[in-house]
């Protein structure tokens, strides 16, 4: 089974007596977009360092039909969400699906997996992975719209539920894109030509997908670190690699919400979100940038609005006029890229 991309469980069809024997290839050559399969899969756990599932099958409490049939056969960690599942711990579920065509049964897994997981508590995540199918296999608009209509229609109908998990395109989600910026500051051409072959013929928005959805992976961790499942199929591999390699290099995603590039704390953060509301309400079909909020709070801003002293605004006021044109919008800003409050282990 191959969805889109992302992390933990890999998927294929079972063999005989729920085991993974595989066949009798020599060789095992994972890529993400191309439809390659894979014959053995003792390759898998050789060459990658893919675990088997078989192993750790008795420390999940009530296992997934597909775990217990043998069609879920790898894994990469899993044993931290089995053992979130156990001790009632926050946990999460997260895989995203490339609108190329009609979902078939090797989606309905996948999907089947995430509302499983949403079920036994875990923060779910599906995502329609549009900037993908745009950049790397050329569908237009229209047709990742109508594709990724069907796939939500899907999961809704198949038991997701929207109000406890969450549903997303990549297009539409500011603070993905955020993250992926900072994680592709951690990346660089010659790894990514590497991993995937790209060459010179390579077009950026394809390598740019990359970054997103390494962004896609590590989403879940934005709010607060969890243990979190991606269920993929094992041609996504190399992307469960990357992300982790990524991860490692940041060493914690230090973020707060933010509304500039700029630090602020929390009492002139209320300040600057005060002032980016009215203006993005009085013209919505406009860009606020800061100079316009450090005028609307010299010029307009009612001071009894919130109880904040007038050295708060000042500062608030300072900060806005030096980043001057900078768009200001509702954002997650990445304090340190390599900042921890607690020392690094390797």
């Amino acid at each position: 089974m191959t969805p889109h991309d992302h992390d933990d469980t890999t998927e294929e069809s079972p063999t005989e007596d729920l085991r993974t024997d595989g066949g009798t290839v020599d060789d095992v050559a994972l890529d993400p977009w191309g439809s390659a399969t894979v014959d053995d899969y003792r390759k898998l756990f050789e060459q990658f360092g893919i675990e088997s599932f078989d192993e750790l099958l008795a420390e999940v409490p009530d296992p997934h039909y597909l775990m217990r049939r043998g069609v879920i056969f790898g894994h990469r960690d899993y044993r931290p969400v089995a053992e979130a599942m156990r001790n009632d711990e926050p946990f999460a579920a997260l895989s995203g699906f490339m609108p190329t065509g009609d979902p078939h049964i090797g989606h309905k897994l996948v999907f089947d997996e995430i509302i499983w997981h949403q079920q036994q508590g875990g923060d779910a995540y599906g995502l329609i992975a549009d900037l993908e199918a745009h950049s790397a296999r050329g569908l237009s608009w229209d047709e990742i719209d109508e594709h990724a209509r069907d796939y939500i229609l899907s999961l809704l109908a198949l038991g997701f539920d929207p109000e406890e998990g969450q549903l997303y395109r990549q297009s539409d989600n500011r603070e993905l894109q955020d993250l992926g910026f900072e994680l592709g500051a951690k990346a660089n051409f010659s790894e990514l030509q590497a991993i995937y072959d790209f060459d010179g013929e390579t077009d950026v928005s394809h390598m740019q997908s990359v970054v997103t959805q390494m962004a896609d992976i590590l989403y879940p961790q934005l709010e607060e670190p969890k243990p979190t499942v991606i269920p993929v199929g094992p041609d996504q591999d190399p992307h469960m690699r990357l992300a982790r390699d990524l991860a490692a290099r940041m060493r914690y995603f230090k973020v707060t919400s933010a509304y500039a590039s700029f630090e602020v704390d929390p009492a002139e953060r209320a300040v600057i979100a005060e002032a980016y509301e009215t203006l993005a309400e009085r013209h919505p079909e406009e860009t606020v940038r800061c100079a316009d909020a450090a005028r609307y709070l010299e010029n307009e801003r009612d001071p009894d609005a919130t109880d904040l002293n007038a050295t708060t605004a000042d500062s608030a006021i300072m900060l806005l006029k030096e980043a001057g044109k900078e768009p200001l919008r509702p954002r997650t800003r990445f304090l340190d890229r390599n900042a921890t409050d607690a020392p690094s282990t390797p």
